[in-house]
C-alpha cells in the first residue's frame, strides 16, 4: 500500500500529469467570434445583506460547444460530473463500455482529458456505491479523484463495505483511504495539494459519534489522521470543502446554535480544524446544494426559503451567493419556477467559478426572454446579480438544432467555460442521439 500511495502523491504534482500552465488553449481554441448576449433577467429580492441586482449588463460573447464524451445511445445520462480548476480533465460516472473493460454496463468512474480519443475507466466491476450520493470528487490540478465504492479494488475491501478510495486521475494508482467494515460513507470532497479529504459517515469513527449521526470526518490520503469535525444531530449532507483546503460547507437538519427549531436543512460552515462553525442560512425553508470558491470566501446554494418576509412567497427554488462569514447575501434569481434545481436529490445543479466573480445554474424558467418553452436550460451570472445571461440561444447552436436542454453545469476557475451534459448534438461532431458532455464559453 505505501508503494500505492507515494505513486499517487508524485501524480499529483501537475507538471508530471497536465503541466502548471493551462495547457488546453490549442485544444479549445478561441471563444468565438462574439454572438450578442441576451438580455439579463430582473434579480430577485436579496435576503439578508442586501438587495437583487438588476439583471442585464453588458452582452454576452459566446462561442460554439465542443465535443468532450459521447455516451452510446440508450445509456443512463450523468447524475453528475465534475472536472479540474482549468477545464482540462473531467471526472463522472457512466455506464458506458468505451475500452470493453465493462461489458456488463455497470456504473463506472470514468476520466477524460479535453482533445483525449478516449476516457480512462479508473473503477471496475459490478459493485455499488455510485449514482446514490454525492460520491466522488476531483482536485482543482486534475490529479486525483477521490470517490466511494463497494469495490474490492486494492485487494483492501475483502467485505466490500462502502469505503474512500483515492485514484490517479490518468488510472495509473488506487489507493483505498478507509477500512470500513459496515456502515455509511459518502461526501468526500479533496483538497487541490492532496492534504485534506472530508466525508461523512454514521459510524463512530473516532469514539466522538455514539449516536451514529451522520458527521464531517477529515482524513489524510494515506489514511491517517482522522478527525470528526462536527458532533451532535448534525445530520450532514452535501459537504463542499474548499480547494485550498481551509473551509468547508454542508447542509445540515440539526439544531447546534438554538436556531433551527423546525429541523429545517440549512448551510453550515467551518473551518477545516473546527474553528468558526457557524449557521449561514436561518429560516423555515430548505436551503442546499452549496458550492465553494476556490478560497472558500463565497459559496453558492438554492434556497425555497424566505430569508426575509414575502421575499419568496411561492416557495421556489432561487439561487443566491453568500460570503462564507454569513454576510452579504445575494439573491441572483426571482422565478414562478424552480431555479437551481437537483439531480439524484444531491448532486448540485449550480457552481461558482474558483475565483468566486461568477456562476453558473440550470433553471426552466425565462430569465432573459429566450426560454419561452420552459425547458431545462442553463445561465450564467456575475456574482453580484447585475448580469443574469443564457448560455445556449440559436446563435450558439449549429444549425438545424432547436433544443435548449442542458444540465449539470460545471464551471472552470475562471468562469470562462462551462461544462455540462445534453442530449442534443451542440457540436458539429457530436453524434444525433445519447447523452453528451461538452464544454462551452461563456465569454
Amino acid at each position: 500500500m505505501s508503494t500505492r500511495f507515494r505513486t499517487l502523491i508524485a501524480l499529483s504534482i501537475c507538471s508530471m500529469l497536465i503541466g502548471c500552465n493551462d495547457s488546453d488553449s490549442a485544444f479549445w481554441g478561441d471563444p468565438g467570434a462574439g454572438n450578442t448576449g441576451g438580455t439579463g433577467g430582473t434579480g430577485g429580492t436579496g435576503g439578508t445583506g442586501g438587495t437583487g441586482g438588476t439583471g442585464g449588463g453588458t452582452a454576452g460573447s459566446l462561442g460554439l460547444a465542443v465535443l468532450l464524451h459521447a455516451e452510446a445511445p440508450g445509456n443512463v445520462g450523468f447524475d453528475d460530473v465534475e472536472m479540474n480548476g482549468t477545464g482540462t480533465i473531467a471526472v463522472f460516472i457512466a455506464s458506458s463500455d468505451p475500452l470493453g473493460s465493462n461489458p456488463t454496463g455497470d456504473d463506472q468512474l470514468f476520466s477524460m482529458v479535453a482533445g483525449g480519443t478516449a476516457p480512462v475507466q479508473i473503477t471496475s466491476g459490478n459493485g455499488g456505491g455510485f449514482r446514490n450520493t454525492n460520491d466522488f470528487d476531483i482536485d482543482s490540478s486534475g490529479a486525483v479523484v477521490v470517490f466511494v465504492s463497494d469495490q474490492d479494488i486494492t485487494g483492501d475491501n475483502p467485505t466490500n463495505a462502502l469505503n474512500l478510495f483515492a485514484a490517479a486521475t490518468d488510472g495509473s494508482a488506487v489507493l483505498q483511504v478507509t477500512s470500513l467494515t459496515s456502515g455509511s460513507i459518502a461526501n468526500p470532497g479533496v483538497s487541490t495539494d492532496g492534504s485534506a479529504i472530508v466525508f461523512t459517515s454514521s459510524d463512530d469513527l473516532t469514539g466522538g459519534n455514539p449516536a451514529n449521526d451522520t458527521q464531517i470526518f477529515s482524513i489524510a490520503l494515506d489514511g491517517s489522521n482522522l478527525t470528526q469535525l462536527t458532533t451532535g444531530a448534525t445530520s450532514a449532507e452535501s459537504v463542499e470543502l474548499s480547494d485550498d483546503g481551509t473551509k468547508l460547507v454542508w447542509v445540515g437538519s440539526g439544531d447546534p446554535f438554538g436556531t433551527n427549531a423546525d429541523g429545517s436543512r440549512e448551510i453550515y460552515a467551518m473551518n477545516i480544524d473546527g474553528t468558526s462553525h457557524m449557521q449561514l442560512t436561518m429560516s423555515s425553508g430548505d436551503s442546499i446544494t452549496p458550492r465553494l470558491s476556490d478560497d472558500g470566501a463565497y459559496v453558492v446554494f438554492t434556497s425555497a426559503a424566505e430569508f426575509t418576509a414575502g421575499s419568496n412567497a411561492d416557495g421556489m427554488l432561487e439561487v443566491y451567493v453568500v460570503n462564507s462569514d454569513g454576510t452579504g447575501m445575494q439573491r441572483i434569481t426571482d422565478t414562478a419556477q424552480d431555479s437551481g434545481l437537483t439531480f439524484n436529490g444531491t448532486a448540485p445543479a449550480v457552481d461558482i467559478s474558483g475565483n468566486g466573480a461568477w456562476i453558473t445554474f440550470m433553471s426552466y424558467a425565462d430569465l432573459n426572454g429566450l426560454n419561452t418553452g420552459g425547458t431545462y436550460t442553463l445561465y450564467w451570472a456575475d456574482r453580484q446579480g447585475t448580469q443574469v445571461q443564457q448560455l445556449l440561444r440559436l446563435e450558439t447552436k449549429p444549425d438545424g438544432v432547436s433544443s435548449l436542454f442542458a444540465e449539470v453545469p460545471r464551471m472552470t476557475d475562471t468562469g470562462d467555460r462551462i461544462l455540462f451534459s445534453a442530449l442534443a448534438p451542440y457540436s458539429s461532431n457530436a453524434p444525433d442521439n445519447g447523452w453528451k458532455l461538452f464544454q462551452h464559453g461563456r465569454l
